[in-house]
């Protein structure tokens, strides 16, 4: 049973991190492993449907917007948008940024992400995950 499989990115000046993650019962990281693997490679094989696009754009901007209610998420986001582009996004600005996502666009970026070497952390009882070399070979 899965319990949470999520994507996430980091932006910075000079480089990005974009990775998955995911938390289940012990027992099951091997297939939680396989799960996440398959789901970057069908995305790096074959774009998003036009639906699941719209519908990932419009989770995305409800998320960004709910927490920029937090002020201290707030101001780690015009801290960090200043450090990066020398300058702050609206959050109007931001949702027509995500609004310009497009299939392609997220297929492009998949194919990126799996043309460098993955990187593996772990946390808890990992006796079921899989060798770094196993994960790699999947990729």
């Amino acid at each position: 049973q899965h319990h949470l499989a999520t994507a996430f990115n980091s932006m910075y000046a000079d480089a990005g991190l974009l990775g998955i993650y995911g938390t289940c019962l012990p027992d099951d990281a091997g297939r939680l492993v396989d799960v996440m693997s398959a789901e970057l490679i069908n995305v790096a094989n074959a774009a998003p449907g036009a639906e699941e696009t719209l519908r990932a754009k419009n989770q995305l901007k409800s998320s960004m917007l709910m927490k920029l209610e937090s002020r201290q998420v707030l101001f780690e986001d015009i801290g960090r948008q200043i450090l990066t582009y020398g300058k702050r996004e609206s959050p109007a600005e931001l949702c027509a940024r995500v609004d310009q996502v497009t299939p392609e666009g997220i297929q492009k970026a998949a194919k990126k992400a799996l043309s460098s070497a993955v990187t593996v952390a772990a946390f808890g009882n990992n006796s079921a995950i899989p060798t770094y070399e196993e994960i790699a070979k999947k990729f």
